[in-house]
């Protein structure tokens, strides 16, 4: 019988990217489903939307799969929401090529025909809380 070992985040962080991207549950790898065309259409037409209101009213910086750290200290989980906002002002200490370190103020999750509802309603409540 294997044991599988539980990795810690900055163990995690140290791995290569993958295509899905990978996110950090409960000392997990967990890699995302592959999309689908409409999950990419629905993701597109959000980063336009998004772009064009973010012209006009520069409040924030938002994107697709934007890695987000957060939760209580010792449970903190990463993420890779389908679409996030930041306030700008939660960046200032953020470098460009570091995940971001917070949970998004808005974040999108597609639901895809194979996503569990369970594990998506679970996504939900850990970014509300």
């Amino acid at each position: 019988m294997a044991v599988r070992t539980k990795l810690t985040l900055e163990e995690f962080l140290a791995l290569p990217e993958t295509k899905p991207g990978c996110e950090y549950v409960d000392g997990e790898v967990v890699q995302k489903s592959m999309p689908d065309t409409d999950h990419a259409i629905i993701q597109r037409l959000l980063s336009f939307i998004f772009s064009l209101f973010l012209r006009e009213h520069p409040i924030a910086e938002g994107g697709p799969e934007w890695r987000c750290i957060f939760g209580p200290p010792g449970h903190e989980r990463a993420r890779l929401p389908d679409f996030a906002l930041v306030m700008r002002e939660r960046l200032r200490d953020t470098r460009g090529d570091e995940p971001f370190r917070g949970a998004p103020d808005f974040a999108v999750e597609i639901m895809s025909p194979d996503d569990r509802m369970s594990e998506v309603l679970d996504k939900v409540r850990f970014y509300l809380a």
